[in-house]
């Protein structure tokens, strides 16, 4: 059966086309909306957009659509983690003054990462209408040509310790703070993207062969190659779509009678 279903969709495809009441339509796309990454140590969360140009065919009440769509995505997270408190003595910090009591250090990390996403999709998706509202799900193939991932890495490193041995409890106790702030870049490298998709919206009539459509999306993307560390193993986006359609004009049948 796996090996027929190619050609039972493509027999589908060309049962749609074979009919007088066919519309064939030249469809443009722009989007905009949130996007959330998922990865192994955080999710970032941003936004993003797209563009796109494809072909719809209508027979009566039933869509099929082909595309090709380029979209961005940009996403940042901060995350922040607390270490142990650990007791330490006079040889460990000899940088401070040597009091002769014990130390408390404790450190806190924070990591602020930041994604930019560019890949390029062809979406494939069927639906149904009812001439104002439309309902369309498929999925997209896709693949991430260039992706940006910066991570900022701040410690702050807390030591307390008492002024003097001999009363704990009752005398203040003097903090020192080490601050350190890393940069890098993490390699993101570019990766297969398979996406099921759907889309509903509204559609409105221009004229006899424009009609202008609102819809919300929503695309849930798998990452096919994740191996480096911070790469997205998968990814939701989901926004407002605005389409154009512009019917294609269609050649007229004849069938003249001869004298």
């Amino acid at each position: 059966m796996k090996r027929h279903l190619p050609l039972i969709l493509l027999f589908c495809v060309s049962a749609l086309t074979v009919n007088a009441q066919t519309a064939h339509n030249l469809l443009t796309t722009v989007d905009a909306g949130v996007a959330a990454l998922w990865q192994d140590n955080q999710n970032p969360i941003g936004g993003g957009g797209g563009i796109g140009i494809g072909y719809e065919m209508r027979k009566q009440h039933f869509l099929f659509s082909a595309a090709a769509e380029v979209k961005m995505a940009f996403a940042a997270s901060e995350t922040t983690y607390q270490g142990a408190m650990q007791v330490l003595d006079d040889n460990d910090l000899a940088s401070l003054q040597p009091y002769d009591n014990l130390y408390q250090s404790a450190i806190e990390q924070t990591d602020d990462l930041h994604y930019a996403l560019y890949s390029a999709r062809l979406p494939l998706l069927f639906g149904y209408t009812n001439g104002k509202m439309y309902l369309k799900a498929g999925v997209e193939v896709g693949y991430s040509f260039a992706a940006t991932c910066k991570l900022q890495t701040t410690s702050v490193e807390t030591i307390t310790y008492n002024a003097f041995a001999e009363d704990f409890n009752t005398h203040p106790k003097i903090e020192q703070h080490r601050t350190a702030t890393e940069d890098s870049r993490p390699n993101i490298p570019n990766t297969l993207l398979l996406a099921p998709t759907i889309e509903i919206g509204w559609q409105k009539e221009l004229n006899k062969r424009t009609s202008l459509r609102v819809a919300a999306f929503a695309d849930y993307g798998f990452h096919l190659s994740h191996s480096a560390m911070y790469a997205p193993k998968s990814s939701l986006e989901a926004g407002i779509r605005l389409s154009l359609l512009l019917q294609m004009r269609q050649r007229q049948q004849c069938r003249c009678e001869e004298m």
